[in-house]
């Protein structure tokens, strides 16, 4: 009688085997987190399984952050190009942020036949593009179906690499368990493995931003400023009426400041921290993620 294959052997194969799901390898991945008893790795499967929940887009994973191109439909012209000057407002209709379980992303990457995956905006987002393009439509970000199989074929590789990385450290999990020595070495390469490949949590690279130049304790771009509230009053239906009312009341005060011939630099920086508080509360909020991050990038 044959010997059976090792866990982490087995993830291996399923990882190279075309014909098993990257949400099936993600299964078996989790019955060997679960049983070496490592949370780190535990919360990344579920969560790649399940989708990312009640959690704010800052805090994703890079590689689950995409651009592509937003659209909206037209029943006569089919699906058309949103087209605005507002490089900020383009930059967060054009941003996927992809909350869904692999296993959905793996349908639309198979499932769409004109190379495209499409994404519908939220609500609030849909009502500033119809005010942008003058009538009521469907509006969605459209993104490469290659980029959506790239997210796939990270998670796919990131498995993959972690098991080898499990076998050369000696841990295999021979009869579907492991020894205490195996749990110990895992937790070692488990933990630094996860700190180099998935990243710190927040570090979302290609968010919405707006981009200044502004070290810290430098005199803060007036016209930079100006512009961030000005787009702001424009997108602030987007947020939770609790917290817009928050914002818009910060707002009010920092356009007075501004409006002085010689603002008050302690006070701008006060009241656009208190505004990047205010928004760091509204998880999952596109428009508030932009906020934080272009008042991040202000303050140094």
């Amino acid at each position: 009688m044959s010997k059976p294959v090792p866990l982490v052997l087995q993830i291996q194969a399923d990882a190279l085997d075309r014909a098993v799901s990257t949400a099936d390898l993600l299964r078996r991945a989790r019955v060997a987190s679960s049983k070496l008893g490592i949370g780190s790795a535990a919360k990344w499967v579920e969560q790649e399984t399940n989708g990312y929940e009640d959690i704010a887009p800052k805090d994703l994973p890079p590689y689950r952050v995409i651009h592509g191109h937003a659209q909206f439909f037209n029943p006569v012209r089919g699906w058309c190009p949103i087209l605005t000057h507002d490089e900020w407002l383009a930059d967060i209709m054009s941003t996927a942020y992809l909350f869904q379980p692999i296993g959905e992303l793996e349908r639309h990457a198979r499932d769409e036949k004109d190379g495209l995956v499409r994404l519908t905006h939220h609500l609030k987002l849909n009502e500033l593009i119809t005010a942008q393009i003058g009538f009521a439509a469907q509006s969605v970000v459209a993104i490469a179906r290659t980029s959506v199989w790239g997210v796939v074929e990270r998670v796919r590789t990131f498995v993959l690499d972690w098991s080898l990385e499990l076998e050369r450290a000696g841990v295999l999990g021979e009869g579907m368990s492991f020894t205490l020595n195996e749990k110990a070495k895992a937790v070692a390469v488990t933990n630094n493995y996860f700190a180099q490949n998935i990243g710190v949590a927040g570090n979302v690279e290609g968010g919405s931003t707006v981009q200044n130049n502004q070290v810290a304790g430098a005199a803060l771009d007036l016209e930079a400023v100006r512009g961030l509230l000005q787009q702001m009053q424009q997108l602030a239906p987007m947020l939770p009426p609790n917290l817009r009312t928050a914002v818009e009341a910060d707002a009010a005060e920092l356009q007075a400041e501004t409006a002085k011939p010689q603002p008050d630099q302690g006070r701008l920086r006060n009241l656009l921290g208190s505004i990047r508080s205010t928004c760091e509360g509204a998880s999952g909020n596109l428009f508030a993620t932009g906020v934080v991050e272009a008042i991040k990038a202000m303050l140094g």
